[in-house]
């Protein structure tokens, strides 16, 4: 079984080196506190397609879709559920 991504994507900025443990709350902005930037960001496609077997359409790479964890999970629920 798949994991959830709420719960993937907590787990991938948990593990960022620029995230603080404990502090990130699934609603803060990952750019403005700078757990990611525009190259983490194209990082992070392969983590969120590859278990999810789903492929990140061009036009949802945006900053919006990858700023908070929930953003991030809402993406990946959305394209699960359009496969």
């Amino acid at each position: 079984m798949r994991t959830k991504p709420r719960l993937a994507t907590s787990s991938f900025t948990r593990s960022s080196p620029r995230s603080s443990p404990g502090r990130l709350q699934p609603d803060d902005s990952l750019f403005a506190l700078g757990v990611i930037d525009s190259l983490a960001m194209v990082k992070t496609i392969p983590c969120c397609e590859e278990p999810y077997e789903i492929e990140i359409p061009d036009e949802e790479l945006i900053r919006e879709n990858f700023d908070t964890v929930c953003a991030i999970a809402d993406l990946i629920e959305r394209l699960c559920a359009d496969k």
